[in-house]
Order: structure tokens, then C-alpha cells, then sequence
């Protein structure tokens, strides 16, 4: 994950992220919304499935574990509006780390 604008005063914050095929990111819920634009690879996170060019986006209510599919690697560009809720206790623990 590569931060490409830290939280603002709107708690508003812009990450490039790149997954490896195959690998699944930590299940996880928003404390509000989500968008995400695939720029390379594939990935599904239960609702749907996503290649380059696609849009997706999620809201408080949305909680979803994001899966990089074979193929090239996943990169994607995500603006949050608030916090993660990561779900179980690695989750939580990682999550001030990378300041999610």
C-alpha cells in the first residue's frame, strides 16, 4: 500500500494498493465509503467481481474481503472517508499500524 494523500480534515484519504494473485486482503467493513477504480488484474470480494477499468463502491453497511485473482497483479487506487473496521484480532491489531 502506497499512501497518496494522508487522512484530511474531512477524514478523507487516497491509497494505491498492489496484491499479489491469489491473495486475499483481511475481511473488513468501512465506517463509511469506499470507492475503488481498478488500474491493472482482477479481483472479486463477494459482491462482485472487478477488472481494470471498473469502479466499485461500498458504504458503512458494506463489509468484504477482497481477493486478488490469477493473473497479473491487482493495483487499485481507493479513497476511504473514515477508518476501516477490520474483523478479528490481527485485523485490529495491524490496522493503526498501517493507518487504516
Amino acid at each position: 500500500m502506497m499512501p497518496l494523500m494522508p487522512r484530511d480534515e474531512s477524514n478523507t484519504r487516497l491509497d494505491l494498493i498492489r496484491v499479489a494473485p491469489n491473495t486475499g486482503l483481511l475481511e473488513h467493513g468501512h465506517g463509511g465509503f469506499e470507492s475503488t477504480v481498478v488500474l491493472q488484474g482482477t479481483f472479486d470480494d463477494g459482491a462482485g467481481r472487478y477488472g481494470p477499468g471498473d469502479f466499485g463502491e461500498g458504504d458503512s453497511g458494506f463489509d468484504h474481503r477482497p481477493t486478488a485473482l490469477p493473473g497479473p497483479e491487482c493495483i487499485c487506487l481507493i479513497a476511504t472517508t473514515a477508518h476501516l473496521k477490520p474483523h478479528g484480532l490481527l485485523g485490529r491489531l495491524i490496522r493503526p499500524l498501517i493507518g487504516m
